[in-house]
């Protein structure tokens, strides 16, 4: 019978996209919402929580580009033999149609925004005003309700008796229930209900029937309304302008159990033909390119030039050492841990060449998190450049130093033809680690297959080629290097690798030093970047995080061609591209899979397939796909998958059942839209991304609560005024039942800092020696428990509203201050008002505000606020670099004899010591010998 309910709804829903009509002037619902806070605190609990847990519903309303400019209306009548059933199983229940029309729409709200408690908005509206009995399924009149249900996998009826229920208690309300406006300014949903009794004794009348406009309506987006006549029920569908018609046909799907073959065709047609494979391995396909252009530049880079064919030359020689002299063996794991430098390219090839895997790794990770990582990977070695051998030693790793050195030291015997006949595409080819939620990193495996399979597809769809001069700008503990390094030589681009000190202080000018044309950022980096000294960029790929429109609204007018790009490490480093992106796109928008097939399934259940338009995680089928997470076959069989139980459906088989199909689980939520493109909401887990840097919260909290005897969360937020640019990291802790921690943080009470700070000890500093510095939160808050929603699970959303209520400062302000803080030294000269002006205009505080003893960090710097102050600096003529800012003394006063220090001794600057950065060490003429500015 429910089937049969839905079928009409169904109909009722597209034909509703047919039927023009202008949308009558809003009834204003300002004025109810003007006093319903007030109302709030006369409802019963119940209601309270209700609203309370009430997640944000917003059907349309920005999810896809396109808005209509009408309303659309539509009656459908449904057959009095599916009326009676409904009636009858209704009447069996105990329950009213009404909370038959709310369980079914509760459903497509849940599925299509991939909500746990959706809500929305319903009307009981009888003709006569006189109350009958609970049980019979009629209420009295009532104005506008909210509800609010969980809907999982429950049984239909269970849901409609739920919702009886809850309409009953409502029923006893005296007041109408609205939910007040949020905190944003923001409805708690856009949709609303009705249920309407008539009399009429035509029989067409349905048909007939004008648009009941009931009063308030308007405000909703989507009003779905049903008319009892006595013997028939009617379908009123109304459909605002957020609505498209494509999406509106494709909520349908939502109210049958199967969806049928025509949708199945078009989710084919969506996906593609067939998925691109390529069996061989990464240095076989740079390899051909040296054959094909040996002259032409590989890599040019701040210290040293290669060709294709030096390159060639240069990683046989120094693979053929690795492989006998220092016994690397099969797949074994080398970890990598050089600053940007021609080396770090020579060292990945000769790896792979020797027929191990590497681990690439930032210079500045503390020791203990490469200590973790050697371990999970049973790694032996470690390659670098100028790092103390003591250093690793002190965690069992055998140090290998590579530079000019080792080549004239190591290869003398080598033959520059050197190759490895047992090298494999099944081969691994590197390993990429990153947060994992147990506290440990977590290492990808991604085979020379996969990665080569990536670069057949994403090499023309990032339109790469031996024109492009790739600027090799990020961080080598993330898999976008591996993206601008490795798919950059197997399209044949020249890559160009500027120094440590010149990305982190003016990467413009590095780029048109060295004439890249082509550039990789997160959209955080990018914001911060000089825009008129980057001009030579002409092609421009953001991915890492979400797109913004001022971002994109910068930057189209600058470039040639603006791409965006998308994936996880475990599908190789980028899965959809979005572009060329225009002043019109929607950033949320990341683009149409490329090289995969993707699927939507519910984020619950992947055997369950989602019809195009839905929200759910989004699952990805590749032969770039990686072979799993080393050391952790439990993870790795919950997110690598094989044959979802919908691929054995004849329109989705291709002819072959019994094929085994690879896919990863993203845990990303999406919709598809009609054109095949994907729209990005979220995560479905506690993994985020801050600055593009991917974060496994509780990675976070399990080191703290190592050294923490209390409970804790870590959140993510931006702080109230702030931008994307300002989202911080939050440590929420929980003091003692009798601390008396106000609900209001936004003052500082000195007790509740004391023993916030006491509990901590030096957890901050325990922290730091363990994770990455971008994972260490900018602020702690304290706090008599952590919020906890109804299905026991803990409220982030809650935990959010606190880091949006508060000013950045006045999250700085709960920090625990240095010994010199606490006695405050304003600065007063020029140069002291000069330096403190330009970390005002950074930190966007006040100068008063700030004292020559101010940590730069504790203030709410980052690395990125770091790197705008460093160019700020260069533009006010003053000497002080990132690593002055960030790494050699923080605290402001330090800075400021800096400046002094330089503006008093001769010019020196940070590159002095080496004038000519493209020229070589001594001895390496022979290899590093391509003009700098060819090609």
């Amino acid at each position: 019978m429910m089937q049969q309910l839905s079928s009409p709804l169904l109909r009722t829903i597209v034909n509703a996209q047919e039927i023009e009509s202008v949308l009558p002037r809003l009834e204003e619902q300002s004025d109810v919402l003007a006093t319903q806070e007030e109302r709030e605190k006369h409802l019963p609990g119940h209601v309270l929580e209700r609203i309370k847990n009430a997640e944000p519903t917003i059907l349309g309303l920005g999810m896809f580009e396109a808005q209509k400019t009408t309303a659309e209306y539509t009656n459908v009548t449904m057959p009095g033999s599916i009326g009676e059933a409904l009636l009858l199983q209704c009447s069996d229940g105990e329950v009213a149609p009404i909370n038959m029309l709310q369980a079914l729409w509760l459903i497509v709200l849940a599925k299509y925004l991939g909500l746990e408690q959706p809500c929305c908005m319903y009307k009981l509206t009888p003709d006569d005003t006189t109350s009958v009995n609970h049980s019979s399924g009629q209420f009295p009149r009532r104005n506008f309700l909210c509800t609010k249900v969980i809907a999982d996998d429950d049984q239909v009826m269970d849901l409609v008796k739920r919702l009886h229920e809850q309409t009953a208690q409502d029923s006893e309300v005296d007041a109408p229930i609205l939910p007040a406006s949020m905190q944003d300014g923001k409805r708690l949903c856009n949709s609303i209900v009705y249920f309407v009794t008539t009399t009429s004794n035509k029989p067409d009348h349905a048909l007939s029937m004008e648009p009941i406009k009931a009063r308030g309506s308007e405000e909703y987006d989507v009003a779905l309304t049903l008319i009892y006549t006595g013997s028939e029920l009617v379908v009123q569908l109304r459909t605002g302008r957020t609505v498209e018609r494509w999406l509106a046909k494709s909520i349908t799907e939502m109210f049958v159990q199967s969806l049928d073959r025509g949708d199945m065709k078009a989710m084919q047609k969506l996906n593609g033909g067939d998925i691109p494979r390529q069996e061989s391995c990464i240095h076989e396909m740079v390899r051909d390119q040296a054959r094909l252009r040996p002259d032409a530049p590989a890599v040019i880079a701040h210290d040293g030039s290669l060709s294709y064919a030096d390159l060639e030359a240069l990683t046989n020689r120094v693979a053929n050492a690795f492989f006998t002299k220092l016994k690397f063996k099969p797949e074994e794991k080398v970890i990598l841990q050089f600053p940007h430098s021609v080396w770090t390219i020579v060292a990945m090839m000769a790896v792979m060449k020797a027929g191990s895997a590497f681990i690439p790794l930032d210079e500045n990770i503390p020791l203990d998190r490469v200590k973790s990582i050697a371990s999970k990977a049973n790694a032996r070695f470690v390659l670098t450049t100028n790092a103390p051998a003591a250093k690793y030693n002190e965690i069992g790793l055998q140090t290998v130093i590579l530079d000019q050195s080792f080549v004239d030291r190591e290869t003398q015997k080598a033959t520059a033809n050197w190759t490895n006949s047992n090298a494999s595409p099944s081969d691994l080819a590197y390993v990429i680690f990153t947060s994992g939620s147990t506290g440990e990193p977590k290492g990808c495996a991604i085979e020379h297959r996969a990665f080569c399979s990536y670069a057949l597809a994403f090499g023309p769809a990032f339109r790469l080629g031996p024109e492009s001069r790739v600027l090799q700008s990020t961080s080598y503990s993330f898999d976008v290097s591996l993206k601008e390094i490795l798919l950059g030589l197997l399209s044949g681009s020249c890559l160009c690798v500027p120094s440590d000190h010149d990305l982190m202080n003016d990467v413009g000018s590095a780029a048109t030093r060295m004439r890249a044309n082509y550039a990789n950022f997160t959209p955080s980096v990018v914001s911060h970047l000089n825009l008129e000294a980057a001009s030579c960029i002409k092609t421009l790929v953001l991915g890492g995080e979400a797109l913004t429109a001022d971002v994109i609204a910068a930057w189209v007018p600058r470039v040639d061609v603006l791409l965006g790009g998308y994936g996880p490490s475990e599908v190789c480093p980028t899965s959809a591209v979005v572009g060329p992106l225009s002043l019109r796109s929607n950033p949320r928008n990341i683009g149409y899979p490329t090289g995969n097939k993707s699927w939507i399934v519910d984020p619950s259940n992947h055997d369950r397939l989602l019809p195009v338009g839905a929200v759910g995680e989004l699952v990805l089928e590749s032969h770039a796909i990686g072979r799993g997470y080393i050391g952790d076959e439990e993870r790795t069989s919950r997110v690598f998958i094989t044959n979802p139980a919908w691929c054995a459906w004849p329109e989705l088989c291709a002819g072959e059942p019994e094929k085994t199909r690879r896919m990863y689980k993203t845990g990303d939520l999406v919709a598809r839209c009609g054109d095949g493109s994907l729209l990005y909401f979220g995560r479905k887990d506690m993994q985020v991304k801050l600055r593009g840097q991917r974060i496994e919260l509780g990675d976070i909290e399990t080191h703290l609560k190592a050294t923490v005897a209390a409970e804790l969360a870590v959140e993510i937020g931006i702080p109230r005024g702030g931008g994307d640019e300002d989202k911080m990291l939050v440590a929420f802790v929980c003091l003692d039942a009798q601390s008396t921690v106000s609900a209001d943080l936004s003052s500082v009470d000195a007790a509740i800092h004391t023993k916030l700070h006491t509990l901590l000890g030096n957890a901050e500093e325990q922290l730091a020696s363990k994770v990455a510095r971008y994972m260490l939160p900018t602020a702690y808050l304290p706090l008599r428990a952590l919020p906890i929603t109804t299905s026991g699970k803990r409220d982030r959303r809650a935990l959010q509203r606190v880091i949006t209520s508060l000013h950045k400062q006045e999250l700085l302000a709960w920090r625990k201050p240095s010994e010199k803080e606490s006695v405050s030294r304003p600065p007063i000269t020029d140069k002291e008002l000069q330096v403190a002006g330009l970390w005002a205009r950074v930190l966007k505080i006040k100068v008063g505000e700030l004292s020559l003893d101010d940590d730069f960090v504790k203030r709410g710097g980052d690395s990125l606020a770091a790197m705008r102050l460093a160019n700020l600096a260069k533009e006010a003529g003053l000497k002080l670099t990132f690593r002055d800012i960030y790494r050699r003394s923080r605290v402001l006063g330090d800075q400021v004899k800096i400046c002094l220090k330089h503006a008093t001794s001769s010019t020196r600057g940070a590159r002095a010591s080496n004038s000519n950065p493209f020229v070589a060490g001594s001895g390496s003429q022979s290899l590093f010998n391509v003009p700098v500015l060819t090609g």
